[in-house]
């Protein structure tokens, strides 16, 4: 496997004349997010006509930005596996926008049951060859690099086309590259919209039968994300979502004074001053959990028959379950509650249809 260490603008015109050839391309990075809420980019990785370029970011912003013309061109396809936080670092450090992208983990989720398969286990499933994973968690911001990394991150991506041609049959063959063209968009419109304020909630899971002041949470959860963004420190070191959860379920009488919550402790990065800001949150909800309705309680024989419902169509199709639904949309689409994700599109067509004609016919 020949490598090129790309590592000044100069040495970009090899890039450049390559991708110029030819309309699809193969995507990796390596970062460190440890320690920070920012991930600190290290490499991106990337495979053209199978010729491995490593580009070395660190410190090189320059050089990253080179790719935009790449990365922001329609016409090119961008080959990933398991693209979110690829996209999602890559967009923030160059401010561009990525369309036209092939998830070699969510082709592999439409013609087949497993869904979060890893990069090493779909290679040894689809190609019969073998990845090391060994410096998977080893320090990407030390330089020099060592060979063993700079081989790692080369693997990566160097069987990524090969993925990409045997998936893409697949899905062709089962009728499905439509379907998975449309995820394709649903997930780079979740990666856009997760990161605004109304949005940051949603990562918490929730137990639907749980009480709780769903504004209060709202609220706390964007503080958080505030909050670790300008300490730059990871969310989970500010507030855990069970503590998020627990003063979201608890009357504000329960609650006070604060400091016996010891938030304060139990979190690296909260500081004494931030009592007085979710203070501000919840007096601004006087009424705490007063005027809060208590959603539908979904009958547990419905569940049940969903699920065998979401099993039978999965197995039907060979397609994910997961993919399709998880029980937190099950429930959803039983309340009617926040159900689009069921109401809409591929799933809609494959699984939501089949809830609603049984509906009616009830």
């Amino acid at each position: 496997m020949k490598i090129n260490i790309i590592n000044s603008v100069e040495e970009f015109t090899l890039v450049k004349k390559n991708f110029l050839k030819f309309k699809k391309i193969c995507i990796d990075t390596e970062f460190m997010r440890e320690n920070t809420y920012y991930p600190i980019l290290s490499l991106v990785q990337l495979n053209i006509n199978n010729e491995i370029f490593i580009l070395d970011c660190y410190n090189n912003q320059n050089l990253l930005e080179k790719l935009t013309n790449i990365l922001s061109n329609n016409d090119i396809l961008k080959i990933f596996h398991d693209c979110e936080q690829d996209i999602e670092i890559l967009q923030s450090n160059l401010n561009i926008d990525i369309n036209n992208i092939f998830d070699t983990q969510i082709a592999n989720a439409f013609v087949s049951l497993e869904h979060h398969i890893s990069y090493k286990n779909l290679v040894k499933k689809l190609l019969d060859k073998d990845v090391k994973k060994d410096q998977q968690h080893s320090n990407w911001i030390k330089r020099p690099l060592t060979k063993k990394q700079i081989n790692y991150a080369g693997r990566d991506v160097i069987y990524l086309e090969e993925l990409f041609a045997k998936l893409y049959k697949l899905l062709v063959h089962d009728n499905k590259l439509n379907w998975f063209k449309e995820e394709m968009e649903n997930i780079l419109n979740h990666i856009n919209s997760k990161n605004k304020n109304e949005n940051f909630w949603k990562t918490i899971r929730l137990d639907q039968s749980n009480l709780l002041n769903l504004e209060i949470l709202k609220e706390l959860a964007t503080f958080r994300e505030n909050v670790a963004q300008n300490r730059n420190k990871p969310k989970s070191w500010i507030l855990k979502d069970k503590d998020i959860i627990f003063i979201s379920k608890k009357n504000k009488l329960e609650l006070y004074p604060l400091t016996q919550l010891n938030l304060h402790k139990n979190n690296k990065f909260f500081y004494l001053e931030d009592y007085e800001k979710i203070k501000i949150i919840i007096d601004k909800y006087s009424a705490f959990n007063n005027n809060h309705k208590k959603s539908k309680t979904t009958d547990l024989n419905d569940l049940n028959n969903l699920k065998k419902d979401l099993d039978h169509v999965s197995t039907d199709k060979n397609i994910s379950k997961s993919l399709i639904a998880n029980k937190r949309d099950l429930q959803n689409l039983l309340d009617n509650n926040d159900s689009k994700k069921l109401q809409n599109g591929w799933r809609y067509t494959m699984f939501g249809n089949k809830y609603t004609k049984r509906i009616n016919l009830n």
